[in-house]
């Protein structure tokens, strides 16, 4: 800080006062301070190239070391943490899939019963018995996947807040096993 105090032109002090605050510190509300952001606003276009990836590799090991924190692991990489987004993207999909397969099963009913009670003429669910089967296959289909992919994950990582939160959801509203 003394030597930025006394030279703050220098790129090297301001590079490495940067590194310094990013690595070692780790700390958010240091991170985050006035002179931090005006540092970075006065170097963003006269650093040379090697000394931005500098910056920018202490930047994303950071921002990988905070989302392995959030999901239990403290010494994840940047490939587990691609894996995990993936896998969850894929698993949310069948989740929210699902969803939408119960929601149209049971609006089939729904859509009986008020066509019977109005009087309107309509299919009989008998004719739509096929139909339901197939729906049922599939919602089975998706829950299996889903499901399989939820416990994958889970056996990697244990202790994430949004994987267990997502589990919870899948558990409660597609499982009905609160």
């Amino acid at each position: 800080q003394k030597g930025l105090t006394e030279f703050p032109e220098c790129e090297e002090l301001i590079v490495f006062n940067l590194l310094l605050v990013r690595i070692l510190v780790r700390s958010n509300a240091i991170a985050d301070t006035t002179a931090h952001e005006r540092h970075l606003d006065a170097l963003r276009n006269t650093l040379p190239l090697d000394r931005e990836f500098v910056l920018y590799s202490a930047d994303r090991s950071k921002f990988q070391q905070d989302a392995g924190a959030s999901m239990g692991k403290d010494d994840i990489n940047a490939l587990q943490l691609l894996e995990f987004d993936l896998k969850f993207g894929q698993i949310q999909k069948s989740h929210r899939d699902c969803i939408g397969l119960l929601k149209s099963f049971w609006q089939t009913f729904y859509r009986q019963k008020t066509n019977y009670e109005t009087g309107k003429r309509s299919e009989s669910l008998v004719a739509k018995v096929h139909e339901l089967l197939e729906g049922i296959d599939s919602i089975d289909r998706w829950i299996e996947e889903a499901y399989s992919g939820y416990r994958d994950l889970l056996e990697k990582f244990p202790r994430s807040v949004r994987l267990l939160r997502a589990y919870a959801g899948f558990c409660d509203v597609v499982l009905n096993r609160a």
